[in-house]
């Protein structure tokens, strides 16, 4: 678990606590990349929603630099 801890999601209203699981423009998410809830149905719905995040963030900050 330890070897793995730097994919792991954490979410945390503390941005520098915060931890997405990205390289570059691939995005990852499922259940086996949550901190809390790893293994269970919860840990995908959570990593789905955060990597949904992830990508909105990238579109956002690409549509703002191309203005």
């Amino acid at each position: 678990m330890t070897d793995f801890a730097n994919f792991f999601y954490i979410e945390s209203d503390d941005l520098e606590e915060r931890q997405d699981v990205n390289v570059g423009n691939l995005v990852f998410a499922g259940e086996h990349l949550s901190d809390e809830f790893y293994g269970y149905m919860n840990g995908a719905a959570q990593t789905g929603r955060l990597a949904a995040e992830v990508v909105l963030g990238m579109v956002t900050a690409r549509t703002a630099s191309s203005v």
